[in-house]
């Protein structure tokens, strides 16, 4: 119940450097920011311009290319539908996704085109993790606790030891993949750097995870999720619904905190507190969307009335 309790509670204390983010990706985020908020507002027209001139500014993410192809396949842009076809190909999503969209399976030039864009993706990460994961799988197949617990050791180092010689596996190199009905499935860096034997608290780790964002290595909200994750004063609120019992409550927060947490959320390039909220809310009304909004909300069974009165305020979505 403590660390529960210590999730909902949200204090700002960390300083950042108004240098902490490139102005270019800065650019990039609110753009994005804006083409997703032209979703929620059901104005795609407006959304797919935003889009096109947040990918001007930098390279973008296997998600932003996922909403933007939906996008621009929805609004027949047959150009743009290319290049964000291109970009996911090259991120490793599989021919056959696009082959089912109508706009390429009945237009062989652009499938030509596509089919000699060749996915350069690195699985590298994904084979270290397979190896890793056997390792720690047999080891407590044998059910002895020195094997399990220097088995682990082993694997965390050995994976702290593989990402800092090749870089953060970031979205450019975990990539994307075709589950067996062709839905493109975006396999998120938390499941490579912190899976079950590398859950143990990284040294300097708020450095790190810096580099990292500076670095194009993690996008705003993975920064925020993390960070969080570490820092049980959760300066930067990632988690503000929760679902209790089938309702819906977000996180009790004065308009000083508010305030204080948009100010640190703005110099990383993530969305406002509002934002959030309201995209949170389109993801829950539209679940067949199939938008990727990166809105998170947790699951809880139970909570004590008195706490729930005094963390959560009741959404009535």
């Amino acid at each position: 119940m403590k660390n529960l309790i210590a999730l909902l509670v949200c204090l700002t204390s960390v300083a950042c450097s108004s240098r902490l983010m490139p102005k270019k990706n800065l650019r990039y985020y609110a753009e994005i920011n804006k083409a997703e908020l032209a979703i929620v507002a059901d104005d795609n027209q407006q959304a797919l311009r935003h889009y096109k001139k947040a990918f001007s500014l930098a390279d973008g993410w296997a998600d932003d290319y996922y909403n933007a192809l939906k996008l621009s396949v929805s609004l027949r842009d047959t150009a743009f539908s290319l290049q964000n076809a291109k970009a996911l190909r090259k991120r490793g999503l599989c021919l056959e996704f696009f082959t089912r969209l109508e706009m390429f399976r009945d237009n062989a030039d652009l499938t030509t085109e596509l089919r000699n864009t060749t996915a350069t993706i690195d699985f590298g990460y994904k084979e270290k993790i397979n190896k890793l994961h056997d390792k720690d799988q047999l080891a407590h197949q044998q059910h002895i606790r020195e094997l399990k617990h220097k088995t682990t050791q082993e694997n965390y180092v050995d994976f702290l030891h593989y990402y800092e010689q090749q870089g953060y596996p970031s979205a450019t190199k975990i990539g994307l993949q075709c589950t067996p009905n062709m839905l493109g499935y975006f396999v998120p860096p938390e499941n490579i750097l912190f899976t079950h034997f590398a859950m143990e608290k990284l040294e300097n780790l708020d450095k790190k995870l810096l580099i990292f964002l500076r670095e194009q290595h993690l996008a705003p909200h993975e920064f925020a999720d993390y960070y969080d994750l570490f820092d049980d004063k959760r300066p930067y609120a990632f988690s503000l619904v929760v679902r209790i019992d089938n309702q819906l409550y977000r996180t009790k927060l004065s308009a000083k905190q508010e305030q204080e947490i948009n100010a640190l959320r703005k110099k990383i390039g993530f969305h406002s507190i509002d934002d959030q909220l309201r995209k949170t809310a389109y993801a829950l009304k539209n679940t067949n969307s199939g938008y990727r909004l990166n809105c998170l909300v947790d699951t809880y069974s139970e909570l004590p009335e008195e706490n729930i009165a005094k963390y959560l305020v009741k959404l009535n979505w």
